[in-house]
């Protein structure tokens, strides 16, 4: 994170406006979950909302100080490209 987040953040200086930023955001509980994913999670379950620290879902406060002008995009998927939200 010291060796990236710099990068990331002149990359964001330059174009603010045009930056979406996507978040992963797990269920609240396991039952929660779709499908498949539930058994990922019994497995799991401090990963869910439920015993996860809100703080540990938000942006880094260096990245978070570029919302807005930049974009939040919550996913409930780990894919950008299985959320159907995301391509508008």
């Amino acid at each position: 994170m010291e060796r990236v987040l710099p990068v990331v953040v002149a990359i964001v200086e330059r174009a603010p406006a045009r930056t979406l930023f996507t978040r992963f955001i797990p269920p609240v509980s396991v039952d929660d979950a779709p499908g498949r994913w539930q058994a990922y999670y019994r497995k799991w379950p401090m990963v869910t909302r439920e015993h996860l620290d809100p703080n540990l879902l938000d942006l880094v406060p260096a990245l978070r100080r570029y919302v807005p002008p930049a974009q939040v995009f919550d996913k409930s998927v780990y894919s950008a490209f299985a959320a159907p939200g995301l391509l508008p």
